[in-house]
């Protein structure tokens, strides 16, 4: 069991609130920044300002059927193992993504020019 100190967020497999009704439109920012419209690109900055940062986690743990992320700020979250794998494979392919856009993109320093 987690310790009570802790928060802890149960994560669901389903669309956040924030995204609900947008979903088509979130796939198509998936492009290089330089060829949004400037619609996309406010709608990538409003999603942004919505979304909370995250960075590597302090450590992953199993434990009484669940799997549990302390996030790099010490929040705890927890889930059912199936929503783990489907997380792990979405999160893989969506950093994939961002990765190969990054590097299309002829805008962000990190490409060569």
């Amino acid at each position: 069991m987690v310790a009570a100190a802790f928060p802890t967020y149960v994560i669901y497999p389903k669309v956040p609130a924030f995204l609900a009704g947008t979903i088509g439109r979130v796939m198509a920012l998936d492009k290089p920044a330089r060829m949004f419209t400037p619609s996309e690109q406010s709608e990538a900055t409003e999603n942004l300002s919505r979304a909370k940062a995250y960075g590597r986690p302090r450590r992953v743990w199993v434990e009484d059927g669940h799997v549990f992320v302390e996030g790099y700020d010490g929040e705890i979250v927890f889930m059912l193992p199936e929503v783990a794998i489907t997380m792990g494979r979405e999160l893989g392919e969506a950093g994939t993504a961002s990765l190969i856009n990054r590097v299309m993109d002829d805008n962000d320093p990190a490409s060569p020019q």
